[in-house]
């Protein structure tokens, strides 16, 4: 993604965010103006126990150059009232391939600035390279570091940081936590301690959240580029466990030529979805949304066949089925782990027939009968403790059909609270679970079948075909699918799974008229709104105060990873490949405006349809990329991609 000098305008191109990630759940992000706008933006956010807790170690350098006899400051910061320094002033270019990189011009000479975190470290480096220059030029670089949880701030001083270091490194321990090492190529280093105060958070701000702290410097880093120097200044800053051994000398660095070769949507999807998978434990999982996710069992499972299937990676996909089994229990995936990313939470009734989607996926493009072998009592645990009941009210009734509820308790993935209010009632019989409590089943039935265990496949079917004949009667309302049982007819986008999970329980003719209500009152360009614009409770834009937006995250805004599974729905009712392509174009143009190279995680509902949420949602990038994969390119696992009904 190439962003030039007419993209880089102030103050709007302050909302366009980069991002790098390390596979660990950490971080280097900003703005693509340089102005670090969020809590969780910086250099280097640390996962020091992936990939939940994560730590600001690096905020950013404060950058001066010398040309001569002149200063020019090329860092951007800004605090209540002002902006000190303006350095965006400066800027020329923007680009995030092979890595997030800044083209100033300095009093006549070009310089590039590359930030970027290693893969499988605690750590960023910091490339300065003089581009096309016979001139000299000095670099004064102060860096500004705090250690704090990623989701806090830190608004007053805290005295204690200790310094030590040698001819080509800085160590700095805060009071509490990991030791920060900075390390560079050549230059001197001087000792001058100082607290840059109120730092200002412009979205944090906006978000109706604490906004300002405070950021330490421990002092200045000093080199020359160009003449007889070396054109390039290499800098790494990194937990000192993460950092020990490594030389920066050796390190891979990358090269500017490769810098605004473009990539269509396809590719940008692709290589951007490297950046969920992370490490969890000794296995792996999918970071659910940058910034402030963690790893979420429901977003995991449907995200899995977008992230790694279509791309190729199935052995991290095998890898992350197989860690989030190992934390089953009671027939439940865990919803998510808490802040600690230890203790299971779980509250999900869909997470665990996620599961029995995602690996019946897995099988279908891979045809592991190993992973399959070793998996297979997991899932049967699922369905049976569904069908004799389980934790959350989670229980199957005489009709087949799985009713779910607790109060105070949201199972669903429309899960927003207002302290204690549940903001969107779904308890009883919810239309998207029982969907998937059917497909689970025949994915069920299918995979036990080829492990030769032919009874257990057909009391699966049987309890199948009583879903069948009871999920129509209980949610059509004679134009579309209802919501939830017992509670208010809405319209609302939960019923697109229906049409689309690879096993429906719907006649042809229903499914038309779901496509044809869904695409008439929840579709936009962006994804499907949750709830249709003409009901009272509509709300088309998220923001304000974080009770205005946890109301209004389920009741109107539109969601991109449902996109995914509508276009699934048309591809199956008949849609032509040529049809379907007009329904992802327009995240070409949304690659450029909030995080580049990502989906966000959601839309508002109401024109223009700002982006809104997570700058890069993981279950967004997935089912788009999945979508346009298997169901507009038709690159899918073969022939047990979209079966019919077999009942």
């Amino acid at each position: 993604m190439y962003l030039g000098r007419r993209d880089l305008i102030f103050p709007a191109a302050l909302t366009t965010e980069w991002l790098h990630t390390n596979g660990l759940g950490g971080y280097a992000s900003s703005s693509v103006l340089d102005v670090n706008t969020r809590r969780y933006h910086g250099w280097l956010v640390a996962a020091s126990e992936p990939p939940s807790v994560r730590m600001l170690a690096l905020s950013r350098f404060l950058e001066t150059a010398v040309i001569q006899d002149r200063t020019v400051d090329f860092s951007s910061v800004e605090y209540p009232g002002t902006f000190a320094p303006r350095g965006f002033q400066h800027l020329l270019a923007f680009w995030d391939d092979p890595v997030p990189s800044f083209e100033y011009l300095l009093d006549g000479a070009r310089l590039v600035r590359q930030v970027y975190t290693l893969d499988g470290k605690n750590a960023c480096v910091v490339v300065y390279t003089l581009v096309d220059s016979d001139r000299r030029l000095g670099l004064r670089l102060r860096p500004l570091v705090n250690w704090r949880h990623f989701h806090t701030l830190a608004p007053a001083p805290h005295p204690g940081w200790r310094q030590s270091g040698g001819e080509r490194h800085l160590s700095l321990e805060p009071p509490s936590g990991h030791r920060i090492v900075i390390a560079w190529q050549r230059g001197s280093y001087q000792a001058e301690p100082v607290w840059y105060h109120r730092t200002l958070y412009r979205e944090e701000l906006a978000r109706g959240l604490d906004n300002e702290e405070e950021l330490f410097s421990p002092g200045i880093l000093r080199a020359d580029m160009g003449g007889q120097d070396s054109p390039r200044l290499v800098v790494m800053v990194g937990l000192e466990e993460d950092v020990k051994g490594l030389d920066i000398v050796q390190l891979s660095l990358p090269d500017l030529c490769q810098a605004r070769q473009s990539s269509g949507l396809i590719d940008t999807l692709c290589r951007t979805s490297r950046t969920y998978i992370v490490r969890r434990g000794h296995g792996r999982s999918i970071i659910a949304g940058y910034h402030w996710f963690a790893d979420w069992g429901r977003d995991t499972m449907i995200s899995l066949p977008g992230i790694t299937l279509v791309t190729g990676r199935h052995q991290e996909a095998r890898r992350i089925l197989e860690t989030w089994a190992q934390s089953s229990s009671k027939g439940l995936i865990p919803n998510r782990f808490d802040d600690s990313g230890e203790t299971p939470e779980w509250n999900s009734v869909d997470a665990p027939l996620w599961f029995a989607y995602a690996l019946w996926k897995y099988w279908t493009y891979t045809e592991d009968g190993s992973c399959l072998r070793d998996l297979a009592g997991v899932l049967e645990d699922i369905l049976d403790n569904y069908a004799r009941g389980t934790l959350f009210g989670i229980s199957m009734d005489a009709s087949g059909l799985v009713r779910a509820g607790q109060h105070g308790l949201q199972l669903t993935w429309m899960d927003a609270k207002v302290r204690d209010e549940v903001v969107t009632q779904r308890a009883g019989y919810a239309v998207e679970v029982n969907a998937l409590w059917y497909n689970a089943l025949l994915c069920a039935s299918d995979m036990l079948r080829v492990l030769g265990r032919g009874s257990k496949a057909s009391q699966y079917e049987s309890v199948a075909a009583r879903v069948r004949k009871s999920f129509t009667g209980t949610f059509w309302n004679g134009a579309y699918l209802v919501d939830a049982v017992p509670h208010g007819p809405e319209l609302r986008p939960n019923q697109i799974l229906a049409a689309s999970l690879p096993y429906s329980p719907l006649e042809a003719g229903t499914v038309r008229q779901v496509l044809h209500w869904v695409g008439n009152g929840l579709y936009t360009p962006y994804g499907l709104r949750t709830l249709e614009p003409s009901h009272p409770l509509y709300n088309g834009r998220y923001e304000g105060s974080v009770e205005q937006r946890d109301r209004a995250y389920h009741q109107g805004t539109a969601w991109p990873w449902f996109l995914g599974q509508y276009i699934t729905a048309q591809r199956r009712a008949g849609a032509s490949p040529a049809d379907l392509w007009r329904y992802v174009l327009p995240f070409e143009s949304h690659l450029r405006e909030a995080g580049t190279s990502a989906i966000s995680e959601i839309f508002d509902g109401d024109p223009p349809h700002t982006p809104r949420g997570c700058i890069s949602q993981a279950w967004s990038v997935a089912e788009v990329l999945r979508a346009i994969k298997e169901d507009i390119l038709g690159d899918g696992p073969g022939p047990v991609h979209g079966k019919e009904n077999a009942s």
